[in-house]
Order: structure tokens, then sequence, then C-alpha cells
């Protein structure tokens, strides 16, 4: 770990540590481990994916901060659900300013990182793949992905406490599901959350990220790591249903060109990150 993530990671564990009181002390430890975890992924994508080392370091950084504006919201609001209470995004980045955390980085790559962190929970990504934003915001898009859906496939069969935690107060009914989520993912759409009602809408919804994913690796990982086999297992059996797994597992093997990647030959756009302030 470079010495600047290292103070960041001591900054975080204290503040996280700071929240951990009240009702709400198991979720957020859940978070913290989030973003523990999502920074672990982004490690991992950016050495396979190539990163050169600036950008991976900017990146490196807004995986370990994307959610510090979770404890904040749950203190205030006593709910993760943004529609409730505060884009946590938006909180996050105010969070890092506030605390000014970036001081050891460069302008630009302290822009590049909050503007990732901004844009980490958006449905769609508004910016070129292949600039430094594209890219940063895309790696941590993908990270955060790859763990949310290992955290939810975990807590699925965990106590209570950690399955509500996880699961938004979502409907528990095993045959359940919302077909608009089934069909958008058919048509390789993203669904929205504001459309669930059901648990099963998260694996569905999960199911559509297949095609919201930045890079080959995030796909390879995805597929390798038996997430679509999984999810399959969890929802009911319908037509439209193993119409979608079939697909989506088919899709991930033999069709990339179905994919938006980020272009990774020579990062361009990278060379404005700046190094350290």
């Amino acid at each position: 770990m470079d010495r600047d993530l290292s103070d960041l990671s001591t900054w975080f564990h204290g503040f996280a540590e700071g929240y951990f009181h009240g009702p709400g002390k198991r979720v957020l430890e859940l978070k913290r481990d989030h973003c523990l975890r999502v920074l672990e992924e982004c490690r991992g994508l950016t050495r396979a994916e190539g990163f050169e080392p600036d950008l991976a370091r900017a990146c490196h950084a807004g995986a370990l901060l994307h959610d510090v504006g979770r404890f904040p919201q749950y203190q205030k609001y006593a709910t993760l659900r943004d529609a409730g209470s505060v884009n946590h995004a938006a909180l996050s980045v105010a969070t890092i300013k506030r605390a000014r955390l970036l001081g050891a980085y460069g302008g630009q790559t302290r822009r590049l990182i909050l503007y990732a962190v901004v844009l980490h929970n958006r449905k769609n990504l508004p910016v070129s793949p292949n600039t430094a934003l594209g890219l940063a915001a895309g790696v941590l898009r993908d990270s955060d992905k790859l763990d949310i859906l290992r955290v939810m496939l975990d807590h699925f069969e965990m106590g209570s406490a950690d399955r509500e935690a996880a699961f938004f107060g979502l409907d528990p009914d095993p045959k359940g599901y919302s077909p608009h989520l089934a069909e958008a993912a058919i048509q390789r759409r993203m669904g929205g959350h504001g459309g669930m009602r059901y648990r099963n809408d998260f694996f569905l919804l999960a199911l559509s990220w297949a095609y919201d994913l930045n890079f080959a690796a995030s796909r390879r990982f995805f597929l390798k790591r038996g997430y679509v086999q999984e999810i399959a297992e969890r929802l009911p059996r319908v037509p439209a249903i193993e119409k979608l797994i079939d697909q989506v597992t088919r899709d991930l093997t033999d069709e990339p060109g179905l994919f938006h990647s980020a272009s990774m030959n020579s990062h361009a756009g990278c060379q404005d990150i700046g190094g350290r302030g």
C-alpha cells in the first residue's frame, strides 16, 4: 500500500468506528467492510487491465472512500436508501472535502477522485470510457458491483439481522419478482433500483449489471466466480428468468462484442493525472 493510501486507510478506520454505536452498528460495520473489499476489487481490476501507476493510485483512493457518506447518512436518516434520505455519493464527496483528505494528491488527481466518487452510483456513466475520468469511474463502478453482488449472495443465507441490512427490507417472497426488471435485462439494459419490490428483484438487477460492466476483466470475474449460477439458484424457475439466465451466460462466454469496454491499449487521456501535491 502506498504511503498516501495508508494514511487514508488509517483515517477511514477511525472515521468509521466513530459511528459504531447504537442500533445501526452492524449495518455500518458491513459498510466499512464493503469499502475495504471494493478497494481490493479495484486493485485486482487495475492490475488485470494494466492501469498506469498514477491512475491506479487515484482509483484506489476513490475505491476506499466511495461510500464514506453512508456513515453520516445512516446516522441522520436511519436508512441506506437514497430515495428516502440523501444521495450518498454526493454526501461522500462532501465528507471527503470537509475532512480535507486529498492534500497529498495533485489538483487534477483530486478532481478525478472526487468525480469518480460522485459518479459511482449513477445509473449511467455520463463520460467517455476512454478518458481518465471514464476509466477511474468505470473501474470504481465495476469494483462496487462485484463486491455488492458477493455480499448479497452471502447474506441471502445469513441470519435475519444481516439479511435485513443487506436487502433494505425488500419483500422476501421466494416466488415474487418484477417482470419489468427481467425484461430490461433480456433487452440488455440495466434496470433501476427504484423499481425493486422483492428480494429477487435485486438478483434480476444484478444480472443486468453484466451489460454495464466496463472492463473485460470485470466480466471475466463475474462469470468465473459463478455469480450467474448462484443467482439462478435463488430465482424462481419461470420462462422469462430461465431465458435471461441462459442469455447472460451465453453473452458473457461467447459474445464480447455485445459489451461496451474502455480501451486500455494506451490509456489515452491519462496523461492529465497529477502527481503528488
